[in-house]
């Protein structure tokens, strides 16, 4: 008959195999699930002191994975975020930051990346902070296409703005051909038909006639298309009594009642 001595260390003995199986089958998911993270994935001691990286974060940095173990993220990393790394070691509340900017030393031809981060406390059984697990993700790429995004929006609202003011002064200076030169030869056309026509043998008053409507017509028009491209009130008192100028001109013209109320706008 067996010892009940023998039958209880035996048993000890499988519990005991079948604990150190479990632990190194999660050991084992635990380092699957670390390496083939994508985001970049740190783990650091109470002092901010590497105990690992993922291949991901030793990429991103340039490095071997190997380099990392034993040094200070802040010797390596020097930065104002020591800061934010004491605040989360004291309050044991996680931090979260959004494409933070940031220059690597010992790579100055990268010139400022920026990186999504989250840091998070793991507390033990006694409340104490045992670990940090910092996690990055690079989103230099993201911002930069934002920033140049950003540069051509400008760069098109000041086209816009100049392509406006290129419009209104070509206006501008086609009102002033009509009314001032054109509108002038044809009223001096005008007056020579007048004055040469007028009571002179041979020069019947229906032809007469019919010229001067035909010239005035086309003075009409002229003012017509000058005022169109460029009021002359517009210059010289702004806005506002431009506009109630154009509606009153256009209400006859259309044949519509028109109300015009403003607020916010200045004169000039």
């Amino acid at each position: 008959e067996e010892s009940p001595y023998i039958l209880g260390v035996g048993s000890d003995v499988t519990d005991r195999a079948r604990i150190e199986e479990a632990n190194r089958r999660q050991s084992r998911l635990l380092d699957l699930f670390f390496e083939s993270n994508l985001s970049c994935s740190v783990l650091l001691d109470r002092e901010f002191n590497f105990i690992r990286v993922n291949r991901a974060y030793a990429s991103a940095c340039g490095r071997d994975a190997s380099e990392f173990p034993g040094h200070n993220h802040f010797d390596f990393y020097p930065s104002d975020a020591k800061a934010i790394f004491e605040e989360v070691l004291r309050t044991k509340r996680p931090f979260s930051i959004r494409a933070r900017a940031f220059e690597f030393a010992d790579h100055p031809e990268w010139g400022v990346t920026y990186w999504d981060w989250n840091l998070v406390p793991v507390v033990d059984d006694r409340g104490d902070v045992e670990v940090l697990i910092f996690c990055l993700n690079d989103v230099t790429q993201s911002r930069r296409s934002d920033e140049r995004v950003r540069q051509v929006m400008v760069q098109l609202s000041r086209l816009s703005s100049q392509l406006v003011d290129a419009q209104e002064s070509e206006r501008r200076r086609l009102a002033r051909i009509l009314h001032e030169e054109l509108g002038q030869d044809l009223m001096a056309i005008k007056l020579s038909i007048q004055n040469r026509c007028h009571g002179s043998p041979g020069c019947g008053e229906e032809p007469l006639d019919d010229v001067l409507v035909g010239i005035n017509e086309v003075l009409a028009r002229v003012r017509q298309i000058s005022l169109d491209l460029r009021p002359p009130v517009l210059d010289d008192l702004g806005l506002v009594p431009a506009l109630v100028w154009l509606i009153g001109h256009n209400r006859s013209r259309a044949g519509l009642e028109v109300s015009f109320r403003h607020s916010g706008l200045n004169g000039r």
